[in-house]
């Protein structure tokens, strides 16, 4: 019962803080099965579910609006993707690596996952473009001499 309570706030925290170097054999054999195992549509699902995930938080609610039945939606369907991956399709790399090397197992296996997801929203050819918007504001002379500051001293 413990598990079911703490899996929700691992599972959110590991997809979205940064990937450590802990992850051992069994980790890795989990975080390979779950991406293999997923569907372009399952990470597509999973990548809604945290973008839903980061629009609840107070700084980017203004930008980024998520209504409660989508918000459940996106829940609800990622629910039923870690169960299934984890007592189906993952099941034998799940067991191992809790057996071996406990949560921290799931926390770098859905880390991989996490990322392999959201890299299916940012490798969409209008996001690539908008995620390059910011360029035209930056001043390109102060680049410049940064950059060859930098050079020089190789």
């Amino acid at each position: 019962m413990r598990c079911l309570i703490v899996l929700p706030v691992l599972l959110i925290g590991t997809m979205l803080l940064p990937r450590t170097a802990e992850a051992g054999i069994y980790s890795d054999d989990l975080a390979k099965c779950l991406v293999a195992r997923t569907s372009d549509d399952e990470k597509m699902s999973l990548a809604k579910w945290i973008f839903s995930v980061i629009s609840a938080h107070p700084g980017v609610a203004s930008i980024a609006t998520v209504d409660d039945a989508s918000r459940e939606a996106a829940s609800r369907d990622t629910a039923a993707i870690f169960e299934k991956l984890l007592t189906e399709s993952c099941k034998e790399q799940t067991t191992l690596a809790m057996k071996y090397e406990g949560t921290a197992a799931l926390k770098a296996s859905f880390k991989v996952l996490g990322e392999i997801a959201m890299t299916s929203l940012l490798t969409e050819p209008k996001v690539a473009a908008e995620s390059q918007g910011f360029v035209k504001f930056m001043d390109e002379a102060k680049l410049k001499t940064v950059f060859g500051e930098a050079q020089a001293g190789d």
